[in-house]
């Protein structure tokens, strides 16, 4: 392959994973939301919730701002659109992880329901 065919070909790929990546935006927006009015945990554990809340609505922003404006940002530099993008991914990913932790770690006890960490 010729070196610009394999750049047009990670293009290719780079905004097709874009493309994909569009219902995460909504979905963790509409997640978190969902746990705050539904469960325990922003109770229980106000500010691990806020923070983890906090990270996963930038991460979907920062998210939706590098797949709707994909094109200009991806041109204008490829490299800082890749590691946005990696970043805005993985943020959310490990602060939806963090929140699931607690729930692991739930103890019973006479005064009900308490979070241990």
């Amino acid at each position: 392959m010729f070196v610009g065919e394999n750049a047009e070909l990670e293009k290719h790929g780079d905004l097709d994973l874009a493309t994909r990546a569009v219902p995460g935006v909504v979905t963790y927006f509409a997640c978190i939301t969902v746990l705050y009015y539904s469960s325990p945990f922003p109770r229980d554990l106000p500010r691990f919730f806020g923070l983890l809340a906090g990270v996963t609505y930038l991460a979907s922003v920062l998210r939706g701002i590098l797949i709707w404006q994909r094109e200009r940002i991806y041109t204008w530099n490829r490299r800082l659109w890749q590691a946005m993008f990696f970043l805005a991914i993985q943020s959310a990913a490990i602060a939806w992880g963090c929140r699931c932790v607690p729930p692991l770690r739930t103890m019973d006890s006479k005064a009900g329901r308490r979070w241990s960490l």
